[in-house]
């Protein structure tokens, strides 16, 4: 699966989105069924070098997991 991504000084945008992801959950929670989950229970460090282990295309994935998921819980949201 490929996503269009800009590169920027050589981070993509689903990297750099990343980042933000395993801080905090932009749903405001820490929800038990995110892949992030137990992730975002480590030290800020330790999440940081978890997220520069992963490939560009595990990056990809998680990113496009997480557009997905907001979007469905914002349509939830709305019903």
């Amino acid at each position: 699966m490929q996503v269009d991504i800009c590169q920027t000084q050589g981070i993509s945008d689903a990297r750099l989105a990343m980042y933000g992801r395993i801080l905090r959950c932009p749903m405001g929670s820490n929800p038990a069924f995110c892949p992030l989950h137990d992730i975002r229970l480590l030290p800020v460090e330790e999440r940081i070098q978890w997220l520069e282990s992963k490939s560009d295309e595990e990056v990809d994935e998680l990113f496009l997991y997480h557009q997905r998921c907001v979007r469905h819980q914002t349509l939830l949201a709305s019903l």
